[in-house]
């Protein structure tokens, strides 16, 4: 199976299977990506943001598949938010890069163990660039 990313301007990294460290993608970078499942070497794991459309993607390679999730972020969630809170993590062999900027995206959900009242619970971590 492939997986097209599409040409348009990211920020993020991609890491090889044969690399030591991720390609770092400088913000606003043009890149198309073509991923076919069971390529060699491979992308393991990859964190793209495209700031002009509010779009991220993540990638990882698990047992000969690629899984590629899109997520499309609204201007409005990119502020502090009851369903979104903002969070970053400190990289890992990304130089020049202070933090990973991502977005918890949360979903009310009732919870039987608190007496059916609606709690949040964690749906999705999306990427949303590098803090420099």
């Amino acid at each position: 199976m492939e997986h097209q990313i599409k040409n348009a301007k990211y920020e993020g990294y991609l890491w090889q299977s044969d690399q030591s460290k991720p390609r770092i993608i400088g913000e606003g970078e043009p890149l198309s990506l073509t991923l076919t499942d069971g390529e060699n070497p491979f992308v393991v794991e990859g964190l793209l943001w495209n700031p002009e459309e509010n779009t991220s993607i993540q990638i990882r390679y698990v047992d000969g598949n690629y899984f590629v999730t899109t997520y499309e972020v609204k201007q409005e969630e990119l502020a502090d938010s009851a369903t979104m809170t903002p969070v970053t993590y400190l990289p890992h062999r990304l130089p020049g890069v202070k933090a990973l900027k991502f977005l918890r995206q949360w979903e009310e959900v009732k919870d039987e163990l608190c007496e059916n009242m609606p709690t949040l619970q964690l749906k999705a971590n999306i990427f949303v660039g590098f803090e420099k």
